[in-house]
């Protein structure tokens, strides 16, 4: 009686299967695809991306989440793609390069994964077309330029949350007043400031706090600030409001 509880036990903690994997799942999902367009290969334990799927030209959204992929291959003949996710992979910045290509690219979500700002040259250019770039979970210093220039005129929703943040460029003003951005910044009040001064201040923007990614010379216990501004939706306005009312409180603000 007491090993059938046991067993029983057992079977209610053990972790649910994983996708069916293999060569031949593969071929019959990618078969599937080239009527469908959609193709989702998550968790597959993928190290690199399958030859055939690159011969699915019509392609139109592509899921290889959840697997082991440090290369995107020839992913630039996929000319039709409208969305792709590759969020929990090993991808690494300069690897993004031939995203570039896909001119028809609206939804792009590359969260945790291995990207960083590069030292020797600048981050890849990601297609002008894309309305949600999710970047979330990774080691970002800095917001790409890229990012913040005004070609991304159809961008409506920015994810740069779980970073490295320490500051917001007013570049990022260029974005224009109805995107909505979600940043985890490790609080340089100055520069989100430079976002609530900004004529065409985003229309909605999210801070939240980032314990976890403060830079070297500023780690340590939050302050009363930090633990005052809760990660949720704020308007321009409340943000501003925020920072007037902590300015009497705290000397390292002045708006």
């Amino acid at each position: 009686m007491f090993c059938q509880f046991l067993k029983t036990i057992g079977n209610a903690t053990s972790p649910q299967p994983k996708n069916k994997t293999g060569k031949k799942v593969i071929a019959q999902k990618i078969e599937i695809a080239q009527k469908t367009n959609v193709l989702s290969l998550t968790e597959h334990g993928l190290e690199e991306i399958p030859d055939q799927v690159f011969h699915c030209e019509s392609l139109r959204t592509l899921d290889l989440s959840r697997n082991k992929l440090t290369k995107l291959g020839k992913i630039s003949q996929l000319k039709e793609l409208k969305s792709f996710n590759c969020d929990e992979n090993a991808l690494t910045s300069h690897e993004l390069t031939p995203l570039s290509n896909l001119t028809k690219l609206q939804s792009l979500s590359l969260g945790r994964n291995r990207l960083e700002n590069p030292s020797n040259r600048p981050f890849p250019v990601l297609p002008n077309t894309i309305k949600i770039l999710k970047i979330h979970g990774n080691s970002l210093s800095s917001i790409p330029k890229q990012m913040c220039d005004q070609s991304m005129k159809l961008l409506e929703k920015l994810d740069l949350s779980f970073n490295n943040l320490a500051a917001v460029p007013a570049e990022i003003c260029n974005l224009g007043r109805y995107i909505e951005c979600q940043l985890m910044v490790s609080y340089d009040f100055s520069s989100i400031l430079q976002i609530v001064r900004c004529e065409s201040v985003t229309n909605r923007v999210k801070f939240g706090q980032q314990r976890d990614c403060f830079p070297p010379e500023r780690s340590g216990p939050t302050s009363k600030t930090q633990d005052t501004l809760s990660p949720k939706q704020l308007h321009s306005s409340q943000i501003h409001q925020f920072f007037v009312n902590q300015s009497t409180a705290d000397t390292c603000i002045s708006v």
